[in-house]
This record gives C-alpha cells, sequence and structure tokens, in this order.
C-alpha cells in the first residue's frame, strides 16, 4: 500500500503536464500513488496520461466527464488508497524533496497536516532564494489565526502546498461548481485538525499563467468568494465564537478583494449585472471601513483600502490603460525599461550612467530620471514606473526604497547596477559623500537599505566580476541573486579626444585619485614615495585630485604632494597626461573608471589587485598589482619598476570589449530582458 497519494486534477494543460509529472517521479521519497484525474479534456492530456501510467506503475488515471477542479479531486479523494493525501495542479511543479520534508514533518510532530513554502514561478530555470530554515509547530488556535491571517501576512487557504492525514479528509468534499473551493476544503479539514506544522522551505512552484482565473477579468462567478466566506463566518458563529471576530474581517476583505480585481483587470464583458453588484460591494466596504482599517493589514493594503472606498475607478483607469498589465507588455517586441538613478552629477556612479545611456541606442522604450529636486523625483519615478515593463536601479538614493515597493505592488521585475557596497566602504572610509563623520545610526540606515535592495531586486547587476566574486562571499544569503556587466567606457571618444602617444611623458609626477579618502589609501602611497625620494633622491612628485577626506591634512604634510579639491573631470585628465605613473591604491573599488581614463591618457599603471576594472584588463601582470595596500615596501619597490619599465602600451592592447559602452549596455539590456521574462 502506497504511504501518500498525489492527486493530481488534469484538463487542458498537455503543454505543461509533463513538467509536473516529471517533478513528481522525482520525489526522495518513492513510497507514493500519484492520481492523474482527466477531467474530460479536449486535448491530448488523456493519451499522456495513459502514456505515463504505462511508464511507471505508481501511476493511476481516472478518466471521468468534465466537471470542474473540485470535482476531479474529489474523484481522486474517492480513489486514494494512500495514509496520507497531497494536491499538485497540472501546469505547476515541485522540488524534489517536497514530500520527502512534508512526510517527516507530519510524523514527527504528529500534526494533521504539514505544510510548506511557495513560490511564483515563470520557468524552472527561474532562481529562488530559500529563506533562513524556520519550521513552527501550531496547535488549533495558532491554526485558525494563520488561517485568518490574524498575525501573518501569507494566504493559508491552498491545498497544494499541503500533505494531509487521510483521517482528517474523511468525508470531506470539495465544494463542486465553486471557484474558490481550497478555502472552504481548508477550513473544513482545520475543523479537525489539533496540529498542523508549517515550514518556510520553498518546495511548491506556482506557475505564472498570464491566463489563470487568480489573472483574467472579473466574472460573475467570482462574487461566490463572498458566498464562500459567509458560510465560514456562520459555522464560526454556531461552533467557533472566539473566531467569530476573524471571521468577519476575512469576509469584509473579500468585498475588497473583489472590487481591487475588477479595477486591475477589467470586467468581462458577460457580467451584465457588474453595475449593480459593484454599486453593493462598495457599500458594503465604506460602511465596514473603520473596522478593516483597523484590522492587521500591510500598510499597502490599507492604502488601497482607501482609494477602494474613495472610487475603484482611481487605480483603474492606469490598468485599463494597460500600464499594469503583463498582456499590454508582451504585445511589444522590446521590453521597456525605467533606468532610474543619477544621470548629472560627476560623482562614479552619475559619470558611468551617462555613458550607460550614450551606449543605448536612442530609443523610446528607454526611459531615465531626468527631474532633479526630490518631490519632482517621486512622483517622475512613480509615473515612468507605471509605464516602463521592469526598474533598473542605478544608483544609491532612499527614493529607491520607495521605487522598489511601488514596482512590487505593481508586479514588475526590479533590476539593481550596484555601484557601490556601502556596507564595507562607508564603514572604511568613516565619513559620507558630504565629508561628514557617520555615527552608529547612520550605519544601521545604511545597511538596512542596502539589505533591502539586496532582498526584494529580481536580480543584481554589480560592475565588475571582481566585485560578484566578493558579493557572494560577503552576501551568502543572496549569492543566486549576484550577476555582473563592467561598466562601460567610450573607448572611440578616448582615443580620438586625448590625443594618445606612445609613450608616457618623461617626468617625475606620478597621480591618484580619491583625495583623503581611506579607501583609496592614497596615504601608503605617500608614504611608498617619500621612502624611493630619500634612498634614491628621485624627486618625485604626487598630484592627488578628491575631496576632503579622512587622511587628507596628514597627505598634505608631505611635501612633495599637490592636493587638488573639486576639481573637473577635464582638469583630472590634464594632469594624467602630465604624469608618467598613475597609482591607484584602494582596499576595494567596485570599479574605478580612473584607471581606464589613465592608461587611454598615455599614462603607467600601478593598481591594486582589489580594483574591479582591472578585471576588465587582460594584460595585467603581477608586477603591475598591489596585493598589500599596507605594505609600503611593496608600493615602493613596484613604483620604481614601473617608473623604470612602463607598461603603458601593453595594458593598452589587452583592454577587453567589455568594457566599451556600446558593448556593455547591449549586453545589460539584454540580461535584463531574460531575467525578466
Amino acid at each position: 500500500m502506497p504511504e501518500i497519494s498525489i492527486i493530481v486534477p488534469v484538463y487542458k494543460v498537455e503543454k505543461y503536464l509533463d513538467r509536473c509529472v516529471k517533478s513528481i517521479l522525482k520525489q526522495t521519497f518513492k513510497n507514493f500513488e500519484l492520481i492523474l484525474v482527466d477531467d474530460g479534456s479536449p486535448d491530448r492530456c488523456p493519451e499522456l496520461c495513459d502514456a505515463w501510467s504505462r511508464r511507471d506503475p505508481r501511476i493511476r488515471v481516472i478518466h471521468k466527464e468534465n466537471g470542474g477542479l473540485s470535482s476531479a479531486r474529489n474523484a481522486g479523494l474517492k480513489a486514494a488508497c494512500g495514509s496520507y493525501i497531497g494536491f499538485v495542479d497540472s501546469d505547476d511543479w515541485i522540488a524534489e524533496d517536497m514530500y520527502e520534508l512534508l512526510y517527516k514533518l507530519i510524523t514527527e510532530n504528529e500534526a494533521d497536516y504539514a505544510s510548506a513554502g511557495v513560490s511564483v514561478a515563470r520557468s524552472e530555470k527561474q532562481i529562488v532564494l530559500q529563506p533562513e530554515n524556520k519550521t513552527v509547530l501550531l496547535d488549533k488556535r495558532g491554526l485558525f489565526k494563520k488561517f485568518f491571517r490574524v498575525s501573518d501576512k501569507e494566504i493559508n487557504y491552498f491545498v497544494t502546498n499541503k500533505l494531509f492525514k487521510k483521517e482528517i479528509t474523511k468525508n470531506i468534499r470539495f465544494w463542486e461548481g465553486m471557484r474558490f473551493e481550497d478555502i472552504d476544503f481548508m477550513f473544513k479539514t482545520l475543523s479537525r485538525s489539533t496540529r498542523g506544522v508549517y515550514s518556510n522551505q520553498i518546495k511548491y512552484f506556482w506557475f505564472y499563467n498570464e491566463n489563470s482565473i487568480t489573472r483574467s477579468r472579473l466574472v460573475q462567478e467570482d462574487m461566490q468568494l463572498l458566498t464562500v466566506w459567509k458560510r465560514i463566518v456562520s459555522v464560526c458563529n454556531k461552533k467557533y465564537p472566539e473566531y467569530m471576530y476573524f471571521a468577519r474581517m476575512n469576509y469584509e476583505r473579500a468585498y475588497m478583494g473583489l472590487l481591487a480585481k475588477g479595477a486591475r483587470f477589467g470586467v468581462d464583458n458577460g457580467y451584465t449585472g457588474w453595475k449593480k453588484d459593484k454599486k453593493n460591494l462598495l457599500k458594503h466596504l465604506r460602511r465596514a471601513f473603520r473596522e478593516l482599517i483597523r484590522w492587521k493589514m500591510p500598510l499597502s493594503r490599507k492604502g488601497l483600502l482607501c482609494m477602494l472606498s474613495l472610487n475603484p475607478d482611481i487605480i483603474a483607469l492606469p490598468f485599463h490603460l494597460g500600464m499594469f498589465t503583463s498582456r499590454f507588455r508582451k504585445k511589444k517586441a522590446v521590453m521597456k525599461i525605467f533606468f532610474m538613478g543619477d544621470f548629472i552629477s560627476n560623482a562614479g556612479p552619475g559619470i558611468a550612467n551617462r555613458l550607460m545611456r550614450e551606449g543605448l541606442e536612442p530609443d523610446k522604450n528607454y526611459v531615465y530620471s531626468d527631474a532633479k529636486k526630490k518631490v519632482g523625483r517621486i512622483f517622475e519615478a512613480a509615473y515612468k514606473i507605471m509605464l516602463a515593463d521592469c526598474l533598473c536601479i542605478c544608483s544609491d538614493s532612499q527614493l529607491n526604497i520607495f521605487a522598489v515597493r511601488w514596482s512590487k505592488l505593481l508586479r514588475k521585475p526590479v533590476f539593481y547596477i550596484m555601484h557601490g557596497y556601502r556596507s564595507l566602504e562607508d564603514r572604511i572610509n568613516r565619513m559620507d559623500v558630504n565629508g561628514r563623520y557617520l555615527r552608529k545610526g547612520d550605519w544601521k540606515k545604511i545597511r538596512r537599505t542596502e539589505v533591502f535592495m539586496f532582498k526584494n531586486s529580481d536580480r543584481i547587476f554589480c560592475v565588475s566580476k571582481m566585485c560578484m566574486e566578493y558579493m557572494k562571499k560577503c552576501e551568502p544569503e543572496y549569492k543566486e541573486k549576484f550577476d555582473y556587466n563592467y561598466n562601460g567606457v567610450d573607448i572611440r571618444k578616448f582615443e580620438k579626444d586625448m590625443k594618445i602617444q606612445d609613450f608616457a611623458p618623461s617626468t617625475k609626477q606620478i597621480m591618484a585619485t580619491g583625495g583623503g579618502m581611506k579607501r583609496k589609501n592614497n596615504i601608503a602611497v605617500c608614504h611608498a614615495i617619500d621612502k624611493l625620494n630619500k634612498e634614491n633622491e628621485l624627486g618625485l612628485t604626487f598630484v592627488i585630485a578628491g575631496k576632503r577626506w579622512t587622511d587628507m591634512d596628514e597627505i598634505k604634510k608631505f611635501e612633495f604632494v599637490q592636493y587638488y579639491e573639486d576639481i573637473s573631470r577635464e582638469q583630472t585628465i590634464a594632469f594624467m597626461r602630465e604624469s608618467v605613473l598613475f597609482v591607484q591604491n584602494s582596499l576595494f573599488d567596485t570599479f574605478n573608471l580612473s584607471i581606464i581614463e589613465a592608461i587611454f591618457s598615455g599614462c603607467s599603471l600601478l593598481v591594486s589587485n582589489k580594483v574591479g576594472a582591472a578585471g576588465a584588463i587582460d594584460s595585467l601582470g603581477e608586477d603591475d598589482q598591489i596585493y598589500d595596500p599596507y605594505d609600503i615596501d611593496e608600493i615602493a619597490e613596484k613604483i620604481k619598476s614601473r617608473l623604470s619599465c612602463p607598461n603603458n602600451m601593453r595594458l593598452r592592447r589587452g583592454i577587453t570589449d567589455e568594457i566599451s559602452n556600446v558593448v556593455s549596455a547591449k549586453k545589460l539590456v539584454e540580461k535584463i530582458t531574460e531575467y525578466a521574462k
């Protein structure tokens, strides 16, 4: 006898059935039977079901006339022989160890049912991040509170991610002819349960189907949701009065859900009574508003409640225009991307973003941030996110939190170009970009914002391969999200405008950027040059360009240093052309455009192996890199070596096409388009 019976209703899913069945047959728990219930499917599903039953003796097939999802599940329940019952929808799939985990949880905890985490997925290739493992055992009161979402945001009505003891499902059947059969079935089984166990490990994958019931237009049958919840309220009133308030609040929320669906997806043309029903729904929702606004709901839901209570058409208009729907987006050959970030300043991210914009072909499918003032940026973000198919954030700002939440509310993918790792960089610098010393509260705010971006971005693009590898080690929880795409450089413009020379000028001037920033560690280079001047009487000078930072005063104590604050990019490049060597001794740099500019300005280069852009120079050797940014002797020795043996021409030939802004921007759009699908 099989220990578990897995019931799969089958109807018009010939494209997805094989994927579903394969995922079940791969289960590490082997003692099960798979019951495929052909619900009178008009396509090739009956043949596919029979073919699978011939391939594996654990598969049984039931052929019946079409009666709907509830009817098919009931047929499976009647035929089930296992001690435990599981359900899988035929267009979904499951992890290979799902039933092993659920069986272990239900037996070890002597529970009546066990539940696993779920994730919405567009394909099997989609990367799903597992949360930190957490298992919760609940008594009857806890089960009811979870069902009614008293202290939990997650919906707990679905049966497909669960394993039930057969004895608690005895004589319980799905409500045939009802659209929301899961809610009724779960409430009935819950009434018989004394213990339930929940794991947050994601094992069940709901296929994101544009044509599914939950994403289709509102039809008259959707009003059955009120009937289901009305029955639950009635049962609670008679048998479970302590849960009566919870049941009633969920009944009131059903009114809000129906109005929201009508606003978002529109109303089916065959629903002739919608005008009258809408009026009644709105009247009831306004009457229940005070109680609902005090109910434990996410802030976004409370905002939705306020808008719906005022007028559902407030949120209906943009949906009807096609701004939020993927059906509208699918009509376009190219995905519309909103690049939100700094495209104005002369800071590293601002320059990199402008180069990316120049690398992309002028196209109405790309929109960018243009507003300068804070209020204008907020309204611009809200509007352009509605117009776009996905959001790509390319700078660090508190506005990112609003933009991500707004995008998630509209179900749009979010991508993050990570120009800097502030959790590390600001801790090294001890100052922010405005020269203000950071306090303990500032660290927490910076870290909280960064973790929010890691957690809520669908993909994170580091701006160099070195940065990506480093981030995977530092943030293992999000390592599957990290990818890389080099910042772009306009190589053709460099070659044209910078009048490249075959050899660097024969001067004794060395240069660096970053000023007195701790992370750039120019103070160590100062000590190395001081050592060379004293021991070898080389008479070297050191030009440093950059803002005020913590090491500035100490750096200025060296007589050979020329420190320039707040100079333009053009002036910086002019100093590079006059210098024989450019040194970048960073403790950590996600990219650093300056080293590429220095090479094209004719400088030889000595760079820390902690600089991301160095990975794009194939001809970079060991003698061209600093491996210990604090080792004065190593820095001094390698400066002397580079002065006697220039490396400019060799490095220039080794720069890869990956950092061409045209190639880089094209690859970025290709990756965003691929992941967004």
